[in-house]
């Protein structure tokens, strides 16, 4: 089916949103206690702001429909042996809508992020992926790290 990747822009954040909306419920992410109308109107307030400053979104367009997207962040932490800029990006938002999977949409969005990212000279890209996610990463040379934690204050 004939595409276009492209980066999004503001006119695209209504239909950003509904779709990470759309993936938290997928992947069952969302605790149920969530206020959703308000994790709508931060999402959507957050996207206002940061889309193309701070946070990139590419889209999979479809006869004007966007049909699957994936978006990154970029962060800087002190150099290290392995990173000497310290700079990383972080891909986000995954995601294609049912109904147009199997068709190598989500593999042409992270080839195109991480070809941007190369170009900006980042070296270090981090993600994470759902249980479904895994193999399709690992497959685009992604490999799973086991010294992460977290804590929620």
């Amino acid at each position: 089916m004939p595409h276009t990747i492209r980066e999004a822009n503001h006119a695209d954040i209504p239909a950003l949103v509904a779709i990470r909306l759309a993936l938290f419920d997928e992947a069952g992410t969302m605790p149920p206690s969530a206020d959703m109308p308000t994790v709508e109107r931060l999402t959507y307030e957050y996207f206002t702001q940061k889309l193309g400053a701070g946070f990139w979104c590419w889209v999979v367009e479809i006869d004007g429909q966007i049909a699957a997207t994936a978006a990154c962040t970029l962060y800087e932490k002190p150099p290290h042996g392995k990173n000497y800029s310290g700079r990383e990006g972080y891909i986000v938002n995954v995601y294609t809508k049912p109904e147009f999977r199997h068709r190598g949409y989500a593999n042409g969005l992270i080839e195109t992020i991480l070809a941007w990212l190369k170009r900006l000279g980042i070296i270090r890209v981090r993600l994470h992926a759902t249980r479904g996610g895994v193999d399709f990463y690992s497959r685009l040379g992604f490999a799973a790290t086991d010294n992460e934690m977290e804590v929620y204050l």
